[in-house]
């Protein structure tokens, strides 16, 4: 079966990434990269058999821009975890780096709807929140506030959620920074310690610290 270029790219970036992140683990999914592939199902069904390699499909499709195709996959495996292994929590799926991952990725993109859809998953599969998903959830709502001072558009989405007035919207962020600080001080997170290892992306500090600057937290 021959695939789409976007999903040869996502093969590609898939095994780019499994090379440099799980040593030893390269020959488990492809033995070779080829120009034709055998059925995409068969190929990530490999994938899906760990989590670390869901991690890997979770980048790669992220930088192929396959964004709703990894949250309809990713929503899916969660609700088959729970229909077919008779589950509570769909913990089929519980890598942390999946989560961190669509985090960052929302975060780049100032995507709070995504980003709070997320959290939710998080707090329903009864996931611990890590430092790295606490930050790029502030790095999202301090995008929100640059894109506000710099008089860009927002999502449509977001226009229906809160009101496109600015004092509505200043309020509305910065009761969900707040959310997030309590969510990060209940896990034991100082969001304000360790913000230099945060995997920096682009404007990523700058969003981080404008949102930690908002709310002016002594």
């Amino acid at each position: 079966m021959r695939l789409f270029p976007s999903q040869q790219r996502l093969i590609s970036k898939y095994q780019d990434f499994l090379t440099l992140n799980f040593l030893g683990s390269e020959d488990s999914v492809l033995a070779a990269r080829e120009d034709n592939y055998a059925e995409l199902s068969k190929i990530l069904a490999e994938i899906y058999l760990k989590n670390e390699c869901f991690a890997a499909y979770t980048d790669a499709c992220l930088q192929t821009a396959e964004k709703f195709q990894m949250l309809k996959t990713l929503n899916t495996r969660r609700k088959e975890a729970r229909v077919e292994r008779n589950l509570e929590k769909g913990n089929l799926i519980i890598s942390d780096t999946v989560y961190e991952l669509l985090l960052r990725y929302f975060a780049s993109k100032d995507d709070w709807i995504s980003t709070e859809r997320t959290l939710s998953w998080i707090q329903e599969d009864g996931i611990t929140p890590t430092f790295k998903m606490c930050v790029a959830s502030l790095a999202c709502l301090g995008g929100l506030l640059q894109r506000s001072l710099e008089g860009k558009h927002f999502s449509k989405a977001l226009c229906l959620k809160i009101s496109p007035d600015e004092r509505l919207l200043y309020t509305f962020v910065e009761a969900k920074i707040f959310e997030m600080i309590a969510l990060a001080e209940n896990h034991g997170i100082n969001v304000y310690d360790g913000l230099l290892r945060y995997p920096r992306g682009k404007n990523s500090l700058e969003k981080i610290l404008t949102a930690l600057l908002f709310v002016n937290i002594d």
